[in-house]
């Protein structure tokens, strides 16, 4: 990832804004905490781990240990993954790639000039992550990870230019509303979301894999996307490593406005080689029937499913369909509560 070269101001970190407004939201049942308060926000959030703004939580989770299961593909079974720097690195880097280690409850090891498949020989690794001094890499035997916004950049100046996006359609995104991504990766359509729902919305995303979370907290807080909007909509955004089906029962009716998934697709779409590095690393599947059912009960306005175009699953065909003029992908509504005819 791109890191920001600016200096910080001291200034204490703002209060974030609650998760939801209104009686049966999530914010009646959580009280409102400040971004540097650990212990407090991990616990807010059930059955799950905190990653934004480099939070951790320990509800109802076990540590990902130096060995656990990535999920990357179906049968992959428990991996091996270490920490490390880059060949020189500054006592700055040395310390993130710590903290990191301790973060994931992996290994950090010293690289000592070795190549990073030399490294992974060396600890007999599957995979590296690799703390550089511009980004973040995860390096594994398909390739590498690291983060970047995507099209986010692109989309949040058409939106700016009061053009329109099929995904704030699909959503019927306003100022205040409240955003659950069940599907976070890098987070490139969270950032969308965060930046039209703007300061007084909110925007929660969730990421099963461990090192994926890990990444892209970092690269949300971190990454420099020359554009204050975009800036602005990627610091709002709260990471919360945890698989859907798990976290939504947790959740209570009505907390969020908007419900979102997007699942991989089975095979890739032409000219998508930029999701190649995160499709590698990624957890596989689709939403399973009992996953859509809690996550009706969890939104109060819509639940929004993105699927290639012409290849909607069968669950989904009675939902709406909104898609753009030329997209190769569609989104499939279920429109709830007080938008219900």
């Amino acid at each position: 990832m791109r890191r920001r070269t600016t200096r910080s101001t001291g200034r204490q970190p703002a209060t974030p804004h609650p998760i939801g407004t209104g009686p049966q939201r999530l914010s009646a049942c959580l009280p409102r905490v400040c971004v540097g308060d650990r212990d407090r926000q991990a616990a807010l959030l059930p059955q799950a781990t905190v990653m934004a703004h480099g939070l951790r939580g320990h509800q109802g989770r076990e540590s990902a240990a130096r060995e656990y299961h990535s999920g990357a593909r179906e049968g992959q079974g428990r991996v091996r993954l270490v920490v490390t720097t880059s060949k020189s690195p500054t006592p700055e880097r040395m310390a993130e790639a710590a903290g990191l280690a301790v973060e994931l409850g992996i290994e950090c090891v010293d690289r000592r000039g070795l190549s990073v498949a030399k490294l992974r020989e060396r600890e007999r690794a599957d995979g590296a992550i690799v703390v550089e001094h511009d980004r973040i890499a995860y390096h594994h035997a398909a390739g590498e990870f690291f983060y970047h916004p995507s099209m986010a950049k692109v989309r949040v100046r058409v939106i700016s230019q009061g053009r329109p996006d099929p995904l704030v359609e699909a959503m019927g995104l306003e100022p205040g509303m409240t955003v659950l991504d069940c599907t976070l990766g890098r987070g490139a359509d969270a950032c969308v979301a965060a930046m039209v729902v703007g300061e007084t919305g909110s925007v929660v995303g969730l990421e099963a894999d461990p090192v994926v979370a890990a990444l892209t907290s970092r690269g949300l807080r971190e990454f420099d996307p020359e554009g204050e909007a975009l800036t602005r909509a990627m610091r709002r955004i709260v990471v919360v490593c945890a698989d859907c089906s798990d976290y939504l029962p947790t959740v209570p009716d009505a907390a969020f406005d908007v419900v979102y998934f997007d699942p991989f697709f089975g095979t890739v779409l032409s000219g998508a080689q930029a999701m190649e590095g995160l499709r590698a690393v990624a957890r596989h599947g689709g939403i399973s029937g009992e996953t859509l059912v809690q996550a009706a009960r969890v939104a109060c306005r819509r639940v929004v499913h993105k699927t290639k175009r012409d290849a909607c699953p069968p669950e989904l065909r009675d939902w709406l369909c909104v898609r753009g003029r030329k997209s190769r992908v569609e989104y499939r509504v279920l429109v709830r509560g007080e938008e219900s005819p």
